[in-house]
């Protein structure tokens, strides 16, 4: 792909991830515009020794569930290219637990460029943004409760701010020297890129084990979207750059490959990827000639899509202009039967459905269209007259309006960390200047699925779970389906990794259903997991 190709990408995922920030974040971002990730009306840093600890308790099935919570900064001494950074970290810990018997479990969110605000508020966090039942936004002003699906009931938590997200912001190497003449400039670009994002995390995690005594726990990743690229590269990274060993590793709506999610018109393997998903949406609105299952929508209701998009429909597409008229109707006809979608567009598109025409036309004529990153939820249209839907996700803006008043919120209210500093849930110029890294040197997608293999490999005992939500068109489930197969693991670890689907978009826990199946799929991968761990009598 070309160079001037892949801001795209970040984009892709970084609106996946979060959308675009409310309050204080986006008044931050639009002061950014196109230049450096940090103006200097933003400028300064958190002190190195900055942190917070409180204690809490909450009510889970009867029995109470106390904790200790940190919010704090750990300062990464700079080594090679990388100037100095200061993360900012929550941590979560359960009063009175065996150290070497408690896991502990590092989380961040993708973009790149999001904050871990997502995860930590939205899903595993003790404390939860309230949502409707249906994964819609209540009105406001935003609202936050006890969390009593948190994953604190099984594992400690570590939610981790990469560089430019939440207060974490690099030092310059001039503050570093005491040569700064108006406090302490940030230099967050050296840290803007695959190779030196997993450096920095490594370094974070390490640190952590170190300051908290962690090293004999039981030690675990989760990450969501890019963040799911991060976990599947430091599975490898983790291990052979620090000598840091994982138990498990949970990624959540992640991309693994790039080239199988990016579509374009001479690339035909990513459409083909996607179709289930388009299907999934259709049947869930009642578009699909599929039959509509009795007990809701599941990935085996989908096993005829997944078997004819890598095989009629890819091959198809793969031929051109090459495929006889008769076998090219019969294409359109079958593809228009599972999206739900005009023939006469599917047609025109040569069987290629953008997600933007899908989004717009699945609902033709009901002044409503579906989300790119939930194909469940559905919006106004604001544009009746374009047959396109352009622009980000509609159904996004709601959400981060509501979670970016609540964190801030919280963090001060409950956690008691006050700075003036802008939490940045989300930083688009990280994006905007991302250095992606292809398998070849700087040439073609940025993929992790040979990392994830090598993680698995040299590490046997490492147990993975990919959860994906069938609505997701961003992060298709298929994709992750077909990058497993495509490992071509040993027999011996092969069972190591497992991908679940939920009836639910890329944000698998905005929905009360799906994000309690998550719930108990992550708590039966953990004690599974952390059971291996168990020491064995010599």
């Amino acid at each position: 792909m070309m160079r001037s190709k892949r801001p795209l990408l970040a984009a892709l995922l970084l609106v996946a991830a979060s959308g675009w920030p409310p309050g204080a974040a986006a008044e931050e971002a639009a002061a950014q515009g196109s230049g450096d990730a940090h103006r200097p009306a933003s400028a300064a840093v958190l002190p190195a020794d900055k942190s917070a600890v409180t204690h809490h308790v909450i009510r889970i099935d009867g029995r109470d569930l106390s904790y200790q919570a940190v919010a704090g900064i750990l300062p990464v001494a700079a080594m090679g290219d990388l100037p100095e950074a200061r993360i900012f970290y929550v941590s979560y810990t359960l009063d009175g637990a065996d150290k070497k018997d408690r896991p502990v479990t590092f989380a961040f969110n993708g973009g790149p460029g999001a904050a871990s605000a997502y995860l930590h508020l939205g899903a595993i966090g003790p404390r939860r943004l309230v949502l409707d039942a249906d994964g819609t936004v209540p009105s406001p002003p935003a609202r936050f409760a006890d969390n009593p699906l948190t994953w604190l009931t099984f594992t400690d938590l570590v939610f981790i701010d990469p560089v430019g997200t939440g207060f974490s912001r690099g030092v310059s190497t001039k503050a570093e020297k005491g040569e700064a003449t108006k406090g302490e400039q940030v230099d967050d670009k050296p840290f803007f890129g695959t190779r030196a994002d997993n450096l920095t995390l490594g370094r974070v995690i390490r640190l952590y084990l170190t300051r908290s005594d962690r090293w004999l726990s039981p030690k675990f990743l989760v990450g969501e979207s890019y963040g799911g690229f991060r976990v599947a590269s430091l599975a490898e990274h983790l291990q052979s750059d620090f000598g840091i060993a994982l138990n498990g590793a949970v990624l959540i709506s992640p991309v693994l490959d790039f080239a199988l999610i990016r579509s374009n018109r001479y690339g035909v393997l990513p459409w083909a990827l996607k179709l289930p998903t388009l299907a999934a949406v259709a049947l869930y609105h009642g578009k699909s000639s599929l039959p509509h299952p009795a007990g809701g929508i599941t990935r085996a209701a989908l096993a005829e899509v997944e078997s004819w998009s890598l095989e009629g429909y890819l091959t198809g597409l793969a031929q051109g202009d090459a495929l006889p008229a008769a076998a090219e109707e019969a294409l359109v006809d079958k593809l228009a039967a599972y999206t739900g979608l005009p023939k006469d567009l599917v047609a025109r598109s040569r069987g290629r459905i953008r997600n933007g025409e899908f989004a717009k036309m699945l609902l033709h004529g009901t002044g409503r269209v579906v989300g790119f990153y939930d194909g469940s939820v559905t919006a106004l249209d604001p544009d009746p007259e374009s047959p396109v839907l352009r622009g980000e996700d509609r159904t996004l803006p709601q959400l981060n309006a509501a979670l970016g008043p609540a964190f801030n919120a919280y963090l001060r209210e409950e956690l008691k960390f006050d700075t003036d500093l802008p939490y940045l849930v989300l930083n688009p110029a990280v994006g905007r200047q991302w250095h992606w890294h292809g398998e070849s040197g700087d040439q073609g997608f940025a993929e992790a699925i040979g990392s994830l293999k090598a993680g698995v490999t040299f590490n046997p005992h490492l147990k993975v779970l990919i959860a994906h939500g069938l609505f997701d068109l961003v992060t298709p489930y298929f994709a992750s389906a077909y990058a497993i197969s495509q490992m071509n693991l040993d027999p011996a670890v092969r069972a190591n990794v497992a991908l679940k689907t939920y009836a639910a978009g890329h944000m698998i826990y905005t929905h009360r259903d799906s994000r309690e199946a998550l719930f108990h799929d992550a708590a039966d991968f953990f004690r599974g997991a952390a059971a291996a761990a168990a020491p064995r009598t010599p």
